[in-house]
């Protein structure tokens, strides 16, 4: 993927490395990272800019990870399955994902936060055979609950798909030559 960068050139994926675009570093809360970093070749702050870039980014791979996504990257970035993001990492990431906004890509977040909550209660679900007190009960309260859970979520899940789309296309959209991305006053054409 040389040379190819993330969704608004802030980061960039050269030989499959996450780097910070030198633009970038005009932005506060990545300078602060940056400046902060006297490890050799800042070794620390490009582990901490991958962090940010992999949790916030709509397009980040590490999305199929869902509410598990900031342990699985403690793990893979820092080989720490406990690793928490200090307030600077924290700021990059509040500040990637506000710069990333479009009212479509607020929806899609919202999406994307219902069918995590959805998978939690399908995780969560038990059948029951009786209550607190130890009496019986019916279990086809809880199995309605997911079954009808499970019927609507084909639809949802569809839902999602078409709107990552809409959402990457109208990224691809607001691209033009030369690398620029358009604002939201600029004309395509």
């Amino acid at each position: 993927m040389k040379g190819s960068s993330g969704s608004n050139d802030l980061f960039l994926m050269i030989d499959d490395r996450i780097t910070i675009n030198p633009r970038a570093l005009l932005i506060a809360e990545f300078n602060d990272i940056y400046i902060r970093d006297r490890s050799a070749g800042k070794k620390r702050s490009l582990k901490e800019f991958a962090y940010v870039y992999y949790m916030a980014d709509y397009q980040s791979e590490y999305n199929a990870y869902g509410i598990s996504k900031e342990t699985q990257l403690g793990i893979d970035i820092f080989m720490d399955r406990k690793y928490k993001p200090d307030l600077l990492v924290t700021k990059a990431i509040e500040k990637y994902e506000k710069l990333q906004e479009t009212p479509s890509m607020q929806f899609l977040i919202a999406i994307r936060n219902r069918v995590q909550k959805i998978i939690q209660f399908l995780d969560k679900a038990d059948v029951k055979t009786e209550d607190k007190e130890g009496n019986p009960l019916s279990p086809w309260g809880t199995i309605d609950k997911v079954t009808k859970v499970l019927n609507e979520f084909e639809n949802i899940i569809e839902k999602l798909e078409k709107w990552e789309k809409k959402v990457f296309d109208e990224e691809e959209d607001m691209k033009i030559r030369g690398g620029g991305v358009l604002n939201a006053f600029e004309n395509p054409e």
